[in-house]
């Protein structure tokens, strides 16, 4: 029997709200940036066990995944907040988020005769793209900001510690989240959850687990936004597939509907643009757009998950993961992320801390229902190996 989620939101309100509020009473954030989240239940599901040794998916507890990758205009509250006067000492800004030399992904201006607290500026259109050229270091550093009440709010730690005072933290290779961390880079399995766990019983897979973020065991189609061109909506995404028919949909990359790249277009989507295409804990963009940094490290590289606008549809799906090499030297322009929160808090909170998650009737729908990006060359060079149609679930 699913246990009640007025009994969940409760007990969340107890932990976490009073915890909260009890470590820090007179220290509550107004903060600016908001993050929409949606939230992630059924704790202790297992892990999908279709690919072998290689497990994932399974997690403990409630969390909060982002609705959306984080968005140009988002990091640029960040960066005029942490960085008011643009000295860039952390290197939070990357000028190829102005000048991209792969491309035009690129979506934030610095603009040094600004005044303080205003160097930095989504470029018109584009504020509601995901942001790329961020470094692992990035990601967490705001994800640190935002555990920290936003504002003035500290970068070095909070959810995690980074060491040094420098771009490239001292310790890079051994952060880790701290106890006590809110606002996270999800790991491998909060991000496989969200992306491809559905119950069979609620509606899911037979198996539980979806070879795609788009509800679906068959091959996405590659369109414009919204998808009203290809068979089914809900099945679409920013990626590249071309079927070689004309037909409105599977034509090359999804932006521009052609198989030739242009330096000069930009490939990526707003946020939430496939409004069909949504993940089933209500994600989107999991799939495509831009690949995403997760908190998983192996060796000395950190992992990524989704695919991007330039990948093909293999990457999209479940059994596809990847380094990225350097967490630090590794960004580009299909490179992004999204947020975590952990634990998933009640809505109680939500307006003491600036988060947007669902509205409670959306949320306690939700838990009835179902309580690499590599670099532009990447993928590309395997398109004779790789169907697009190929990969069983």
């Amino acid at each position: 029997m699913m246990p009640s989620p007025f009994r969940h939101l409760l007990s969340l309100s107890a932990r976490f709200a009073l915890g909260m509020l009890l470590s820090a009473p007179l220290a509550l954030p107004v903060a600016a940036t908001s993050i929409d989240y949606v939230p992630v239940g059924n704790p202790g599901n297992a892990p999908d066990q279709y690919y072998g040794p290689a497990q994932f998916g399974n997690v403990a507890y409630h969390y909060g995944i982002g609705k959306y990758e984080v968005t140009n205009s988002q990091y640029v509250e960040f960066l005029n907040a942490v960085d008011p006067t643009g000295a860039n000492q952390l290197q939070l800004y990357d000028p190829f988020m102005t000048s991209d030399p792969q491309g035009s992904n690129g979506g934030i201006n610095y603009l040094p005769g600004n005044s303080n607290g205003t160097k930095f500026a989504a470029i018109l259109g584009r504020g509601d793209k995901p942001v790329v050229w961020v470094s692992w270091y990035d990601a967490v550093r705001f994800a640190n900001w935002m555990h920290n009440g936003q504002g003035a709010g500290d970068t070095e730690t909070g959810s995690y510690t980074l060491l040094g005072g420098t771009a490239n933290p001292t310790n890079g290779l051994s952060v880790v989240r701290n106890p006590g961390a809110t606002w996270v880079l999800p790991n491998e399995n909060e991000w496989y959850k969200s992306a491809y766990y559905e119950p069979a019983a609620t509606g899911g897979d037979v198996d539980d687990y979806w070879l795609y973020p788009t509800r679906s065991n068959s091959d996405p189609y590659s369109d414009q936004p919204p998808g009203s061109q290809a068979p089914t909506t809900s099945n679409t995404a920013n990626f590249f597939r071309d079927d070689g028919q004309v037909n409105g949909y599977n034509d090359g990359f999804a932006v521009t509907g052609a198989v030739g790249y242009s330096t000069a277009q930009n490939y990526l989507t707003d946020r939430g643009a496939y409004a069909s295409a949504v993940g089933p804990w209500g994600t989107f963009d999991q799939g495509g757009n831009v690949s995403e940094w997760n908190e998983t490290l192996i060796g000395n590289v950190r992992f990524i998950r989704g695919g991007s606008f330039q990948n093909f549809a293999f990457t999209l799906s479940a059994p596809d993961r990847g380094p990225t090499g350097d967490p630090f030297l590794s960004p580009n322009g299909g490179l992004g992320f999204r947020l975590a929160l952990v634990p998933e808090p009640s809505t109680v909170v939500l307006a003491a801390f600036g988060i947007v998650g669902l509205a409670t009737a959306s949320a306690l729908a939700r838990w009835n229902s179902a309580s690499r990006a590599v670099h532009y060359e990447s993928r590309i060079r395997f398109a004779g190996s790789i169907s697009q149609d190929n990969v069983p679930r």
